[in-house]
């Protein structure tokens, strides 16, 4: 049976090598640290404006991941791993939830992404299913910025009264 892949593991090898390969002065290296790493946004002639530490290597692995930090890439990535282990299915998000994941970081900056990997947690989840299915009637809504849309459509569903019965019948 072919063994699955950590990746996490994957994860710490990537910012490994690329430790390495800055510490070797690799002009790809470099260029991807100036890129990702707001402390190394000047790098001139391979020289670096501070130490760069393996910790510097794991920021720049994580980011171009799309977390903010290392730990919120591990975090996800331990969670979703124990999610996948489990034998129970995971709980129903609640409205604060569902809104606090709209205002997340990881959906601000990657909400396709985001929203795969939370649909991959909880596939039956109510909220999550309400978010794809208005992100797909109206992919525009992706962009940054229009998350308070998807908000205002998910509480129209939610808690607009219903005032059909306050209408006239028609003829």
């Amino acid at each position: 049976m072919p063994h699955a892949e950590d990746p996490l593991e994957n994860r710490k090898r990537q910012a490994r090598r690329l430790f390495r390969a800055v510490e070797q002065r690799e002009p790809q290296a470099l260029a991807r640290v100036e890129k990702q790493h707001p402390r190394f946004r000047k790098i001139s002639a391979g020289l670096l404006p501070r130490p760069f530490r393996r910790e510097d290597a794991q920021f720049v692995i994580s980011k171009e991941a799309g977390f903010a930090t290392w730990a919120d890439m591990k975090a996800r990535m331990l969670n979703k791993a124990n999610l996948t282990a489990s034998s129970t299915p995971a709980p129903e998000s609640t409205w604060d939830e569902a809104i606090a994941f709209l205002n997340s970081a990881r959906f601000q900056s990657h909400p396709q992404e985001a929203l795969q990997e939370a649909l991959v947690a909880r596939p039956k989840d109510h909220y999550l299913q309400r978010i794809l299915a208005i992100t797909t009637e109206h992919p525009w809504m992706l962009k940054p910025g229009y998350e308070g849309s998807i908000e205002g459509m998910l509480w129209d569903e939610e808690f607009a009264p219903d005032y059909s019965e306050y209408l006239p019948e028609g003829d």
